[in-house]
This record gives C-alpha cells, sequence and structure tokens, in this order.
C-alpha cells in the first residue's frame, strides 16, 4: 500500500509540473520588451520583468535572441553576457528580488544593420 501512495503522489508531482507556467512567464514572472529609441542604425530597448505572483523571486535570468544582423553594445540593470545571437541578462546586486507586484528594468542600447527585429525566444528563470 505505501508503494502506491508514493506512486500517485509522484503523479501529482509530475502533472504539476507539466502545468508550469508558458515561455515568458517564470514562478509569477512575465518578461515584456518595448523600444524607446530608433534611429535606423541603433535602438535602446528595455525589458520590463515585473512579479504577478505573490511571493518575492529572489534571482532572475533573462533570455533572449536577436538576429545576427543586430548585437547590444551596452546594458544597464542587469549581467549582459551572449553567445552569437543568444543573449543572458542576469540581475545586479541591488535588483536580484523582486517583491510581488513590482518590477525590474533592464535595459540595453544596440546596433542593427537592415531592418531592426525585436528579440525573439524569451525565456524568464528558464
Amino acid at each position: 500500500m505505501p508503494l502506491l501512495r508514493k506512486t500517485l503522489l509522484l503523479l501529482v508531482v509530475l502533472s504539476a509540473a507539466l502545468a508550469a507556467p508558458a515561455v515568458g512567464q517564470a514562478a509569477g514572472l512575465s518578461a515584456s520588451f518595448s523600444t524607446s529609441s530608433d534611429w535606423g542604425s541603433g535602438f535602446v530597448g528595455a525589458y520590463t520583468i515585473t512579479n504577478g505572483g505573490t511571493s518575492p523571486v529572489t534571482g532572475w535570468r533573462l533570455e533572449f535572441d536577436l538576429p545576427l544582423n543586430e548585437s547590444i553594445t551596452g546594458a544597464w540593470s542587469g549581467q549582459l553576457s551572449s553567445l552569437g545571437g543568444h543573449y543572458v541578462v542576469t540581475n545586479a546586486s541591488w535588483n536580484q528580488t523582486i517583491a510581488p507586484g513590482t518590477s525590474v528594468n533592464p535595459g540595453f542600447q544596440g546596433a542593427y544593420t537592415g531592418t531592426f527585429t525585436p528579440p525573439q525566444n524569451c525565456l524568464i528563470n528558464d
């Protein structure tokens, strides 16, 4: 009988894991992108990462892709790393905790040739 209960408990946990939030959201977090400036060869963009949950979230990691004709030349309110067109922004020490109902705004300046394309494949905290 204990084995049956353990198996049922495992199935409940797995079902909850499969019902995880969609891409761009994690544990109450959501991320949205906007541009505040575009001058034909560069842009200023930012993400708003909002905690819509009921508990503080400590530590955040934002990932997104830019086409190869675009690059980020500077960033603020987060630590930036990249490999090819894949970018990762992690929290700074002073904005690592996002309280319920509040947001953080990591931003960046970018350059491009041709046509600007907004970031794609956004992931927040995996």
